[in-house]
C-alpha cells in the first residue's frame, strides 16, 4: 500500500508542479502572493537558471493527470506483484500503468506544449522521470536521441547566453549526453557565439568542468586555452582592440600585442600579464611599447591659418616624454635599446622635432664612441635651429617624393611640413638638402642661415648667391603677374626706381660673399635678370664696383677682363638710361650708346635744336642735362666738348646755304619770352640755333664774353657772317643789362651794328665784298639800283632789295613795281616761297603810296588765288587750311581791291559754299545777297561746314548773322 501511495503521490506532485505554471485567476490582485517557500526563489549565492516561460493551459495538464489516475487505478486491480512505478526496479511492473495509449499521447502533447511555452527545463525533467517506461513503449514520445540532444542544446544556449550563466546546471545537462554529443554541443555553442567573448568564456568554463568530470585531459587543456583567449578577448574589447585573429590563430598574438601597446590608455601592467599568459619576451614587449609610444604622437599645426614665414608653436608632449622615460628605465638590455633608438631616429617623421630630440638625447647617453657622440650632438644643434626657424616655402617635389618613398601608406607629407623643414635631410646631409635650403633663402632669411651655416655645414657664399637669386626671381615674377593686363609696358624702360629697397638688400647680401669672383658673378646674374631701367643701371654699377675690387685683389687677367666688360656694360646702360630719362631714346641714338662721344655730337644735332622757335618750348627735350649725365658716366669734360662744337658751328657754313639771308634786324626777335616765336622761325639757321642752345647751357657771363670777342673781332679773317652769327647769339641769350655790363655799349648801338653787319653779310653772300665802314658810307639808292641791275634774276637779291628799300626809305614806285612783278613771276615758277612774298606784302601794306602800283594788286591777287589753284576736290585738310588762310588775308590784310569772281568759282569747284559766303561779303565791286546764297545751300551741309570753318577763322559779322538766323529757323 505504501508503494501505491508513493506512486499516486508522485503523480500528484507532478500535477501540483504543472498547475503552478498554469494561468492563475487574480494574479494581479493585491491579495495574491506567490508561494515563497521555494528556496530557489531567494537563492542569490550563485547564478540560478530559471526558464523565462509563459503560463501553460490547464487542459493538457488535466488530461494527463486524469489519464494517469485512470491508468493507476487500472494497474492496481491487475497488479500481482508488490513493486510499482515510479520506484519499481522492474519495468514489467509499470508497463501496466502506462499501457494506456491515451496517457502516452497526452504526455507527448503536454511536453510539446511545455516547450512551446518555454518550459524546457520542466519538460526535460518530466522526460527524465518517465524515461524507463517511455523507452519500453514503441509508441511513446521519445525524449532521447536526436530530439534529446537538440532540447539540451537549446537549453544550453539559453543558459550560456544569459546575463548570469548557470555553469553547474550547464555541466549537469552535458552529463545527460554521451561524451561525443556533449563535446559536439560545446562546439556548436562556440560556433554560434562567434567572438562574443563573455559567452565563450562561459562555454570554456563549462567545457573545462565537463572534461574534469569525465577525465578528458587533452580536451580540457584546449578548453583552458580557449578560456584564456576568451578572457583576453573580453579584456581587450574594453580597449576596442580586435582579438578575432589571435583567438583563431596563435601566431597573431604578437600583432595583438602591438595593438595593445598602441592604445593610449593601456597600462603596462596589462601588457605584462599578456606577455606572461602567452609566453612573450617582456623585453621585446618593452621595446615594442617604446616604439609604439614614439609613433603615437605627431605634431599638428594650429587650426587657424598661419601666414608663410610665421613660427608655429607646438605644445611639447610632456606625457609622452614621461611615458617614454619610464619605459626606457625598465629596459635592461642597453644594446638592444640603442639599436632600436637608432632605427627610430631614421624611421620617425622628419618633422617630429620633439621626439627626435628625445631619441638623440638618449642615444648620446648610450653612445660610447666619441665621434658618434659628436655627430649626435650636432644633430641636437640642428634640431634647436629648425625648431625656431619659420619655414617660408612649401615642400618641393623632391621632398614630397622622398616622403612618399619612405612612407608608402601616405600620399603626401603631413600638414606640419608646411611650417617645418625635414630634419633628416640636414642631419644626414642628403643631396636634396641644398634644394630645400635654396627654396628658403631670400634677403629676409639669409642672416638666419648664415648664423647656422657652420652647424649645418653649408657654404656661406653659396647661400648668399641663392638668396640674391631667389629674391630677384620672386620680385620679378610678382611684377610680371601684376603687369599681365599691361603687357605692352612690361619691357618698357623704367626711368624711376621700382625696387630701391630690393637693390639695397641685394647689394648688402652680395657684399657678404667673400670670394670676389663669385660676388661679381652673382651681381652679374642680377643685372641680367632685371628689366631695363634705373634699377638695372644701379645693379650694373654695383657689379662694376665688385669687379673693380676683384681686379685690385687679384693679378689674374681674368679679373681685368671682367672689369672691362662690367665697366663697358655699365657705361652703355647708364648712357641709355640718360636717353630714356630725357625722352631721347630714339633708335638712332640708342645705337650710339657704345660710343658716348659720337652720341653727344648726335644729340647736339637733335632736330629740336634746328629752329629757334623750339628752343624755349616746354616740349623740347633737355638735351644738355642728358649730355651732362652721359659725360658724368663716361668721364668726359662737357665744357671741352661744348667749346669744340661752338668752334665748329658758330662760323657760317662755307656754302652759305644754311644762312637765313631773308631775315633782317627789323623782324629778328630776341627769345626773352619762352613761348614767343617768329613766323620765320622755320627758316632759321640750324647750326646757329644749336649754338644758341649750347651757349644757354653755359654760365651766362662766360657765354656773353665769348660772343662779344667773336662779334667785335676786327680780324680780317673773321667774316661778317661770323660776326653776325655771334651777335645774333648774343642778343638771343642775354638781356640788355648783361650786354651793357659786359661790353660797355648801349643795346641800341649793338642793334645798329647788328643791322649793318647783317646787310654786309648778305652782300657777301651775293658776292659784293664790303665791310662795316664801307656799307655805312654807301648810297643806298645806288646800292639798290646796282643790285637790280646785276642780280634781278636772283630771288635772294630781290628780297635783299626789298629789305634795303624798306629800312632805308627807298620808295621809288617804279622800282617797287618791277621788284614785285619779278617776285610774282618767281612765285609762279616756284623759285620763291609764297611765305616770302606774303611777308614782303604784309611789310609794305602800310605804304599807301604803293597801293596804286599795279604790280601790288597783281601780287595780292596771286597769293590769294594761289592755294585755290593748287587744291583739288575733294579738298584735303592742308589745302583747306591754306585756302582759309588766303581768305583771311583778303578780309583782314589786303589793302587793294581783288576780284572775287574767280575765288567764288574756285569755291564752287572745290565745294566750299560757306567759304564763298565770306568771299562774297568782302566783294567791293559787286554786291551779293548773302541770305539768298545761304538758302540755296542744304541746311545740314551749311551748318556742318560753318561749325568746322568757324574754328579756323572769324567769319564776317554779316555772314554770321545770316547763318545764326538759319539755325534758329531750323
Amino acid at each position: 500500500q505504501i508503494v501505491s501511495l508513493l506512486e499516486i503521490g508522485q503523480w500528484c506532485q507532478l500535477g501540483s508542479t504543472l498547475y503552478s505554471q498554469c494561468h492563475v485567476e487574480g494574479i494581479y490582485m493585491q491579495g495574491y502572493a506567490v508561494d515563497s517557500s521555494d528556496p530557489y526563489n531567494k537563492w542569490k549565492f550563485t547564478p540560478l537558471y530559471i526558464d523565462a516561460s509563459m503560463p501553460i493551459e490547464n487542459g493538457p495538464v488535466t488530461s494527463v493527470l486524469a489519464e494517469a489516475f485512470q491508468a493507476w487505478l487500472t494497474s492496481q486491480t491487475k497488479k500481482t506483484g508488490s513493486n510499482a512505478y515510479p520506484y519499481s526496479d522492474s519495468g514489467a511492473d509499470v508497463n501496466g500503468t502506462l499501457e494506456s495509449v491515451h496517457l502516452t499521447n497526452c504526455l507527448c502533447s503536454l511536453m510539446n506544449h511545455l516547450r512551446e511555452r518555454g518550459h524546457d527545463v520542466l519538460a526535460i525533467c518530466i522526460s527524465l522521470k518517465l524515461t524507463p517506461p517511455m523507452k519500453s513503449s514503441e509508441s511513446a514520445c521519445s525524449t532521447s536521441g536526436t530530439h534529446g540532444y537538440q532540447q539540451i542544446l537549446n537549453i544550453l544556449f539559453k543558459i550560456i547566453g544569459g546575463k548570469k550563466p548557470d555553469i553547474p546546471f550547464a555541466v549537469s545537462l552535458l552529463t545527460l549526453l554521451h561524451k561525443k554529443e556533449a563535446l559536439k554541443a560545446l562546439n556548436e555553442l562556440i560556433k554560434r557565439f562567434g567572438v562574443e567573448y563573455t559567452k565563450l568564456l562561459s562555454v570554456a568554463t563549462a567545457g573545462k568542468d565537463f572534461c574534469t568530470l569525465n577525465g578528458l585531459r587533452e580536451v580540457g587543456e584546449q578548453f583552458s586555452v580557449m578560456h584564456k583567449r576568451s578572457s583576453w578577448g573580453k579584456r581587450l574589447s574594453e580597449f576596442s582592440i580586435s582579438y578575432k585573429e589571435a583567438f583563431k590563430n596563435a601566431k597573431a598574438v604578437g600583432k595583438v600585442l602591438s595593438d595593445l601597446l598602441a592604445h593610449p590608455e593601456c597600462p603596462f601592467s596589462l601588457v605584462y600579464e599578456y606577455c606572461e599568459d602567452f609566453d612573450l619576451d617582456i623585453t621585446e614587449a618593452r621595446i615594442l611599447y617604446l616604439r609604439t609610444t614614439l609613433h603615437s604622437w605627431s605634431p599638428e599645426p594650429p587650426s587657424e591659418e598661419v601666414r608663410p614665414g610665421a613660427l608655429v608653436q607646438v605644445e611639447p608632449p610632456r606625457q609622452i616624454f614621461s611615458k617614454c622615460q619610464a619605459i626606457i628605465d625598465e629596459i635592461s638590455n642597453q644594446s638592444h635599446l640603442q639599436e632600436m633608438l637608432i632605427g627610430e631616429l631614421d624611421g620617425l617623421s622628419s618633422y617630429n622635432y620633439e621626439l627626435l630630440k628625445l631619441i638623440m638625447e638618449q642615444l648620446i647617453l648610450l653612445e660610447v664612441n666619441e665621434q658618434r657622440r659628436q655627430h649626435l650632438s650636432r644633430g641636437l644643434e640642428v634640431i634647436d635651429f629648425l625648431r625656431v626657424y619659420p619655414r617660408y616655402s612649401p615642400p618641393g617635389d623632391l621632398e614630397i617624393d622622398e616622403w612618399v618613398r619612405s612612407h608608402p601608406q601616405s600620399l603626401c607629407p603631413p600638414k606640419i611640413s608646411n611650417y617645418r623643414l625635414p630634419f633628416h635631410n640636414f642631419f644626414r646631409r642628403s643631396k636634396s638638402m641644398i634644394k630645400i635650403v635654396e627654396a628658403e633663402l631670400n634677403v629676409s632669411t639669409i642672416d638666419i642661415w648664415l648664423k647656422a651655416c657652420q652647424t649645418l655645414k653649408l657654404n656661406a657664399d653659396q647661400l648668399c648667391i641663392f638668396a640674391s637669386q631667389n629674391t630677384v626671381t620672386a620680385t620679378l615674377e610678382q611684377e610680371s603677374n601684376g603687369n599681365n593686363k599691361h603687357s605692352s609696358e612690361e619691357n618698357a624702360w623704367q626711368v624711376c626706381s621700382g625696387n630701391n629697397s630690393l637693390l639695397e638688400n641685394i647689394k648688402n647680401v652680395v657684399g657678404k660673399i667673400k670670394h670676389n669672383e663669385l660676388a661679381t658673378a652673382c651681381a652679374n646674374w642680377v643685372v641680367n635678370r632685371l628689366p631695363p631701367g634705373f634699377d638695372k643701371v644701379k645693379a650694373a654699377e654695383n657689379c662694376m664696383i665688385l669687379a673693380e675690387e676683384w681686379k685690385e685683389n687679384c693679378t689674374d687677367s681674368k679679373a681685368a677682363e671682367a672689369y672691362e666688360r662690367m665697366n663697358s656694360r655699365y657705361t652703355q646702360l647708364a648712357v641709355e638710361h640718360a636717353l630714356h630719362k630725357y625722352g631721347l631714346a630714339e633708335p638712332k641714338y640708342i645705337a650710339l650708346t657704345r660710343t658716348p662721344i659720337d652720341l653727344i655730337f648726335a644729340l647736339y644735332q637733335h632736330p629740336s635744336l634746328d629752329s629757334l622757335a623750339t628752343l624755349s618750348t616746354h616740349s623740347m627735350p633737355d638735351i644738355n642735362s642728358c649730355v651732362s649725365d652721359i659725360c658724368s658716366v663716361a668721364g668726359f669734360r662737357q665744357v671741352a666738348i661744348q667749346l669744340d662744337l661752338l668752334e665748329k658751328w658758330l662760323p657760317p657754313p662755307e656754302s652759305g646755304e644754311a644762312l637765313n639771308t631773308d631775315e633782317t634786324v627789323t623782324d629778328f626777335k630776341i627769345a626773352f619770352d619762352p613761348v614767343s616765336t617768329s613766323e620765320s622761325d622755320s627758316h632759321n639757321d640750324a647750326s646757329l640755333s644749336r649754338v644758341i642752345y649750347l651757349l644757354r647751357c653755359c654760365p651766362q657771363n662766360e657765354a656773353v664774353s665769348y660772343l662779344l670777342n667773336r662779334a667785335l673781332c676786327k680780324d680780317a679773317s673773321v667774316s661778317a657772317a661770323h660776326c653776325l652769327r655771334a651777335l645774333r647769339c648774343l642778343l638771343a641769350i642775354a638781356d640788355e643789362k648783361t650786354i651793357q655790363k659786359c661790353c660797355g655799349k648801349a643795346v641800341t648801338s649793338i642793334r645798329t651794328f647788328l643791322q649793318t653787319i647783317t646787310y654786309v653779310s648778305r652782300l657777301e653772300t651775293l658776292g659784293h665784298a664790303t665791310n662795316f665802314q664801307q656799307f655805312n658810307n654807301l648810297d643806298k639808292h645806288a646800292l639798290v639800283e646796282g643790285l637790280w641791275r646785276s642780280q634781278r634774276h636772283n630771288p635772294q637779291a630781290l628780297t635783299l632789295v626789298t629789305d634795303l628799300c624798306r629800312d632805308y626809305k627807298v620808295m621809288t614806285t617804279s622800282l617797287w613795281g618791277a621788284v614785285l612783278t619779278q617776285l610774282t613771276n618767281f612765285l609762279k615758277l616756284g623759285q620763291v616761297d609764297i611765305l616770302t612774298l606774303e611777308r614782303i606784302l604784309l611789310q609794305i601794306k602800310s605804304l599807301s603810296h604803293l597801293w596804286v602800283v599795279p604790280a601790288l594788286t597783281t601780287a595780292w591777287t596771286t597769293i590769294i588765288n594761289y592755294p585755290f589753284l593748287k587744291a583739288s576736290c575733294p579738298i584735303s585738310e592742308s589745302s583747306l587750311s591754306a585756302c582759309v588762310h588766303s581768305i583771311d588775308l583778303l578780309l583782314r590784310h589786303c589793302p587793294v581791291v581783288v576780284l572775287t569772281a574767280p575765288l567764288l568759282k574756285h569755291c564752287t569747284n572745290l565745294d566750299l559754299p560757306v567759304l564763298a559766303l565770306a568771299i562774297a561779303s568782302a566783294d567791293q565791286v559787286e554786291s551779293h545777297d548773302i541770305r539768298a546764297m545761304a538758302e540755296k545751300i542744304p541746311q545740314s551741309k551749311l551748318l556742318y561746314r560753318y561749325d568746322k570753318l568757324k574754328q579756323m577763322f572769324s567769319f564776317p559779322r554779316h555772314v554770321e548773322d545770316v547763318i545764326e538766323c538759319l539755325k534758329e529757323r531750323v
